[in-house]
């Protein structure tokens, strides 16, 4: 279940609370016992896995133009041999 932050509208105090996020919660301030509203705070996440960093992306980007100019040189290369092979057949 989250934590969410709380704060009082009439004396100032701020507390965290844990609930479940369909739950409707009814939060009373510990301070002056007045209904405190949810605050809006950012929230921390981590990003599991391969390709969510920089270094990531470029490295993918990398390996894509290496594999993009070997397939152009074989290409080439490729048609060098039909060349010599066709002026092989001609004598």
């Amino acid at each position: 279940m989250p934590y969410y932050e709380y704060g009082c509208r009439s004396c100032g105090h701020e507390q965290e609370e844990k609930h479940s996020i369909t739950e409707e919660p009814v939060i009373k301030c510990s301070e002056c016992g007045k209904r405190m509203v949810r605050n809006i705070s950012g929230m921390g996440f981590v990003l599991k896995g391969d390709g969510w960093t920089g270094r990531d992306i470029r490295e993918k980007r990398q390996r894509a133009k290496r594999a993009i100019s070997q397939q152009k040189k074989m290409e080439e290369h490729s048609g060098d041999m039909r060349v010599r092979r066709s002026q092989t057949q001609e004598t």
